[in-house]
């Protein structure tokens, strides 16, 4: 999406990786004008913040063949996250306390982890599982997103130019279809 926009403003697009924890702080400390990583848009996280450009539901990614046998967060006692990303804060929220979370720098890396054994699970957003999914053979989702829960609004945090923003929010609007 970042492309697109970058093109439709005939602007040269340069991604930097960064760590995710306070991504959303980081926009416009002269390092980077736009934060793209999927983040949810949570209380305390405190940014100029695009329009939604997507909605995710909690999920976790599972080995395929381990499906039948993990329903919930209490069949998992082994999971990685994200520190500081929302399956973090839903996985302290309902793990059973006899499960243990283990911290990594990335999604990558927490598949590494999945598929060598060492956790049975890695928790992400639906729309991040349902691509690694498809992309991925051996791999399945599984909701662990709860009937009273949110669904979380996705977007960019933006550097304070209120241009900017105007422009992205623009884009992402116009690329929304209207319902009836």
């Amino acid at each position: 999406m970042l492309s697109k926009f970058a093109e439709s403003e005939d602007w040269t697009l340069n991604f930097t990786l960064q760590p995710f924890e306070g991504l959303w702080d980081r926009v416009g400390d002269d390092a980077f004008d736009i934060a793209a990583a999927g983040i949810s848009k949570l209380k305390g996280r405190d940014s100029m913040w695009s329009e939604p450009h997507a909605e995710v539901r909690r999920s976790v990614l599972v080995l395929d063949r381990n499906k039948p046998s993990i329903q919930d967060y209490a069949d998992i006692h082994r999971i990685a996250v994200v520190p500081g990303s929302a399956a973090h804060a839903h996985a302290l929220k309902h793990l059973q306390h006899r499960s243990a979370i283990l911290g990594v720098n990335s999604l990558e890396e927490g598949i590494g982890l999945l598929l060598d054994g060492s956790v049975e699970a890695v928790g992400t957003g639906s729309v991040s599982a349902a691509h690694q999914a498809r992309t991925r053979p051996g791999l399945a989702t599984l909701d662990v997103h709860r009937p009273n829960e949110r669904v979380e609004e996705i977007a960019f945090a933006v550097r304070n130019n209120p241009l900017l923003l105007h422009k992205i929010n623009q884009f992402i609007l116009g690329l929304k279809t209207p319902q009836i």
